[in-house]
């Protein structure tokens, strides 16, 4: 990890321009830069991961609250531009956590019986990152059961279904406009670095609210 490119990540969190020069200064000394590298491997390593995560479970608990750790499972990237002008990336991904899909039957207008499906997700995002170019652009992941992917998977109707969800879930979220005429699936399976988010919820009434450990908004819909 290079020093730049350390920087250029800070510009990503909400930080102040004292704070902002302060951590720039930082990384321009060559041990603070290895300290930093090396504290980020060891929160890759899935014992300390772990650790991390019953710390935070702990001092939540404590503050009212049960926190539930999202860890993106790969599936597959959808490649569009957002805005009609930046590249944009769709991770459709899977946790264990995130509720199966469920439907209701239902009458349509022309008297035929159909069904209506609900698919649990969560919306994580937007990462900044970059192309196989190296130029600018931004990261979606919209996380679904492991059930509803393996549907997906085996009916291509339940799949369309399933991306046109997730493409409906950040447009509407982020107000945006995606380039719906020139979506483009791509071989890899994950965009970027899959990063854990976590779901609070208040003990006190049930109430969920979101919080996010890697500094991105996470929102649970259904």
């Amino acid at each position: 990890m290079s020093g730049s490119s350390c920087e250029d990540k800070l510009k990503d969190l909400n930080l102040s321009n004292d704070e902002l020069k302060r951590f720039s200064d930082a990384f321009k000394n060559e041990e603070f830069r290895k300290l930093f590298v090396e504290y980020a491997e060891e929160l890759n390593d899935p014992k300390n991961r772990e650790l991390y995560e019953q710390e935070i479970r702990a001092v939540e608990e404590q503050r009212g609250s049960d926190v539930t750790f999202i860890h993106p499972k790969p599936g597959h990237v959808l490649k569009t531009t957002i805005n009609s002008k930046n590249k944009c990336f769709i991770n459709i991904a899977t946790n264990e956590h995130v509720e199966k899909p469920s439907y209701n039957k239902m009458t349509e207008t022309n008297g035929k019986q159909g069904v209506q499906w609900s698919l649990p997700h969560c919306l994580a995002g937007p990462h900044e990152d970059v192309d196989h170019e190296s130029k600018p652009c931004t990261t979606y992941d919209v996380i679904f059961s492991p059930d509803t992917y393996r549907m997906a998977e085996t009916n291509a109707k339940f799949m369309k279904m399933v991306e046109d969800s997730a493409l409906d879930s950040v447009e509407n979220n982020f107000h945006c406009k995606l380039d719906r005429n020139n979506i483009k699936k791509l071989k890899m399976k994950f965009k970027g670095v899959p990063k854990a988010t976590i779901i609070r919820k208040k003990k006190e009434n049930q109430q969920q609210e979101t919080k996010n450990d890697t500094e991105n908004e996470l929102k649970q819909e259904r």
